[in-house]
């Protein structure tokens, strides 16, 4: 589960935890059960936004590589047959929104062999 929605449900439960037994205890059952099924509309209505949120702007994902660079270096032998693909290097899509570098430095050995095969020991993007 991706961290947005884990933080997004763990935050929905302590509100729930919390303003159901309070609004039973202070008001009334009916107020308790109004204020349950607010909690829990807000909370997956927020789960199910979190995938459009905009990404992150200001910096890398924690745990990430600091930059956006794509990088292959010292890869081993790569062999592709029957219209297989061998890559040692880098392949990513072309995309409007993709930043940063791509470099492959010292990769190995890519061979295709046969009709339809492909061998990349460099950088390739794709559509």
């Amino acid at each position: 589960m991706a961290r947005g929605r884990k933080v997004v449900l763990a935050v929905g439960a302590a509100v729930l935890a919390v303003a159901s037994p309070l609004a039973y205890t202070l008001a009334s059952a009916g107020v308790g059960d109004a204020v349950s099924a607010s909690v829990i509309a807000a909370t997956a209505t927020a789960a199910l936004a979190v995938p459009l949120w905009p990404g992150r702007t200001d910096g890398p994902e924690p745990g990430g590589d600091a930059s956006s660079d794509a990088v292959a270096v010292d890869t081993g032998r790569g062999k592709a047959a029957s219209g297989g693909d061998a890559n040692t290097g880098v392949r990513r899509r072309r995309s409007a929104g993709a930043g940063g570098g791509a470099r492959a430095e010292r990769t190995g050995d890519a061979v295709a062999q046969g009709q339809g095969s492909r061998a990349n020991t460099g950088v390739e993007e794709a559509d």
